[in-house]
């Protein structure tokens, strides 16, 4: 899911003209899923808090910028 999130959100911003988009999806994503993290903790739904799961998502966060970097590369290699 975050790999997704980090492919749209690089597109959606045109990472690619400016750099620091690429941390700005990064932390977007990284805040989004330790948020979700602290909601699952202080509802008390069955759901739990687990530092698995924050560390799965920056490892999405990460994997879909660099995906979206290859795509880029490759489409500028294109034309």
């Amino acid at each position: 899911m975050y790999l997704g999130l980090a492919v749209i959100g690089s597109w959606a911003m045109h990472a690619e003209e400016r750099p620091i988009g690429y941390s700005l999806v990064v932390l977007f994503s990284i805040s989004w899923g330790i948020m979700m993290e602290i909601f699952q903790f202080s509802m008390h739904l069955g759901r739990s808090f687990e530092w698995f799961d924050i560390i799965s998502n920056t490892l999405g966060a990460f994997s879909g910028v660099a995906f979206y970097i290859l795509l880029v590369r490759i489409r500028k290699d294109r034309n």
